[in-house]
């Protein structure tokens, strides 16, 4: 029956549901009950903390610290007995410890793929909080770019590539007492479009001929992409949906320093192109050319003849040394020896022929 004269004690904290910080005052209450027909009974209390007493028995049930401090934390218990110590129970354990009032922030970016043009939105949230009005700041490259406020949101209208950086967001309490930074986030702004490059067609511009110039660009959505062009700094052609700018028959004072400008039509994204010096050749200038060129066509193919002589030339001696020195086979000495006979009475007639043709005349 001594056994359930008052039941196993309970032991809570009084800062709980709220985190624990450094300097709080604390108290821990030892709860039991005792059973009805037994309620005059007069028990006793004891506090430990990691095991060792911290509180001998007495009859307060409660265990006080003032403005606790880190070697004030730990593992406690209670335990109740009767003043005979005739009966004891003990409480469970408590963890009593400083607690975060707040995570450490996380940062993340809206939207998850930011372009060129676009609206691009930063966000600093916690995983978990005991605290109330909290206050937010941003950091790009470690330096502020929005002071701590309310807002838990940074955003950037109209992005551009300059804005690709390291981000970080920072809380703080109201009175500043407790910071805490998140980990850096890298955002990298993709192009909306290339930077333009300026083809001319064709590549050698002669007088009164037609002259072609295109501004190429690669680009996610060319739709509403303009495109101008510019001699010497001028505008020549101004902003349009074509990416071409065409002379029907260019003269001499067309020569020039030409470049082309893309941009979006908010004008929130302009690119430029990279000069291209374009000469414009007179008639004159052209027959010159022209002849150069004949000119050097006619002295490759003179080359190309010479060698193709000479190459003859050596592979006729080369066969005809084979041949001397390699007699055919199966010719008989006797042949040879008819051949020489008959080749001397050919040079014996020839030589009759011109003596008497001598005579006659």
């Amino acid at each position: 029956m001594s056994d359930k004269l008052f039941s196993y004690p309970e032991l809570h904290a009084s800062y709980l549901p709220n985190p624990l910080t450094t300097g709080m005052d604390v108290t821990l209450t030892c709860d039991t009950t005792l059973s009805p027909n037994r309620s005059a009974t007069e028990l006793q209390f004891a506090f430990y903390r990691d095991g060792q007493n911290v509180q001998e028995f007495g009859s307060s049930n409660k265990y006080q610290i003032q403005s606790i401090q880190p070697v004030d934390f730990g593992y406690f218990t209670c335990e109740v007995k009767t003043v005979t110590n005739s009966v004891r129970k003990k409480s469970r354990i408590i963890y009593v410890r400083k607690q975060d009032l707040f995570s450490f922030p996380r940062i993340k970016v809206s939207p998850q793929e930011v372009t060129e043009d676009v609206e691009m939105t930063l966000t600093c949230y916690t995983s978990y909080s005991y605290v109330t009005g909290q206050l937010f700041a941003f950091y790009r490259d470690g330096e502020m770019v929005q002071a701590f406020s309310s807002s838990n949101k940074f955003q950037v209208q109209s992005v551009k590539l300059k804005d690709s950086r390291n981000y970080t967001c920072e809380i703080t309490t109201s009175n500043y007492n407790v910071k805490k930074r998140s980990r850096v986030l890298h955002i990298q702004i993709q192009e909306l479009f290339s930077f333009p490059q300026i083809e001319l067609s064709p590549q050698v511009m002669i007088e009164r001929e037609k002259m072609t110039l295109t501004c190429n660009i690669t680009a996610r959505d060319s739709a509403n992409l303009l495109f101008a062009f510019y001699r010497d700094g001028e505008m020549v052609q101004g902003f349009s949906p074509s990416n071409k700018y065409q002379v029907q028959a260019v003269k001499l004072e067309d020569s020039g320093n030409y470049t082309c400008e893309v941009r979006t039509s908010n004008y929130n994204v302009k690119k430029k192109s990279r000069v291209l010096h374009i000469q414009i050749l007179g008639p004159t200038s052209q027959t010159y050319w022209q002849t150069i060129l004949i000119t050097c066509l006619s002295v490759l193919l003179l080359i190309v003849v010479i060698l193709a002589f000479v190459f003859r030339h050596k592979l006729v001696q080369a066969v005809r040394k084979q041949y001397r020195y390699q007699p055919k086979r199966g010719v008989s000495r006797n042949a040879k020896e008819k051949r020489h006979q008959q080749s001397h009475i050919s040079d014996s007639l020839d030589l009759k022929f011109i003596t008497v043709q001598l005579e006659k005349d």
